[in-house]
């Protein structure tokens, strides 16, 4: 089964599909520490998925305890449980029965038998149950996954694996991937996330900062009296307009006193002289 790494470094990636960490959680999800078995004289055929029409949970058994028991399926649908032994003691002979949906407390603590109608009860053998702790069933999985590059210069990485039930091979392929693919995104969110604060961090340091200058040049203008260099351009743009406005006014004033001069030395003086309203508060006599 081949898994495409992407944008990322293959050696890296290579180690992180081999971590316990990701074993650790396919073992959770598989309940692979729980291993079920038919008891023969000649070897152990595994059960497992479709071929195991009923699984026991324990809810007492830390991470750390190992345990054994034999389990009967009986017609009726109850499962008979006995020979019970922990962390590698022989504990009470007394049997057990149990229903599908039942829970009781057993030498092993408390127990409850889960049924999966999709299998017969039909000729189901007398099982054995193997509960592994839970590092040794991380070590014993890590060990038949297999996962290599298809060649030096390839961003794909090969996974395989060696177990006697296709089905749960197939299985633990399967979460391993899944748990990697939720493992890769929960990193890279938390990056983002990580990158977001930063970020919004630096802005409102940029922005404390850029406020508190604000106020430094505020408090500087009205210390020394310096005027808004906006409000001031303003204002000089204004008188500009004003000053240009009687300059006009002036040189059209002066340009009519001079016409009226040149009339006056022309004409005779006992004659009228036409009144120019454009001259303001000015003399009409000839200097001369």
């Amino acid at each position: 089964m081949g898994l495409v790494a992407g944008n990322v470094n293959i050696n890296n990636e290579l180690i992180t599909m081999q971590s316990p960490m990701l074993m650790s959680e396919v073992v959770k999800r598989l309940d692979l520490q729980n291993t079920y078995s038919v008891i023969s004289s000649f070897h152990r055929k595994p059960l497992y998925g479709s071929e195991l029409p009923m699984r026991l949970v324990f809810h007492d058994l830390s991470e750390n305890a190992t345990a054994r028991l034999e389990m009967t399926i009986n017609a009726d649908g109850t499962a008979e449980l006995d020979k019970f032994v922990r962390n590698g003691e022989k504990l009470s002979s007394t049997s057990l029965r149990l229903r599908a949906g039942e829970t009781k407390t057993s030498p092993l603590g408390k127990i409850t038998l889960e049924r999966d109608e999709r299998v017969a009860l039909t000729d189901i053998p007398e099982i054995r149950l193997e509960h592994s702790d839970l590092f040794s069933a991380i070590e014993k999985y890590s060990k038949e996954v297999k996962v290599s590059m298809t060649d030096e210069k390839s961003s794909v990485l090969e996974l395989s694996i060696d177990d006697q039930s296709i089905e749960r091979a197939d299985n633990i392929l399967n979460t391993l991937i899944g748990v990697y693919n939720e493992s890769y995104l929960r990193d890279k969110n938390i990056a983002s996330q990580n990158a977001s604060k930063f970020i919004d961090d630096r802005l409102q340091v940029i922005v404390q900062d850029l406020g508190s200058v604000d106020k430094t040049i505020t408090a500087y203008k009205s210390k020394n009296l310096l005027p808004d260099v906006e409000e001031a351009s303003k204002l000089y743009m204004s008188q500009m307009t004003d000053v240009a406005a009687q300059i006009t006014a002036l040189k059209s004033q002066e340009y009519m006193a001079k016409h009226v001069r040149n009339m006056l030395r022309s004409l005779d003086k006992s004659k009228l002289l036409p009144v120019n309203g454009n001259i303001q508060k000015s003399s009409t006599r000839d200097s001369d």
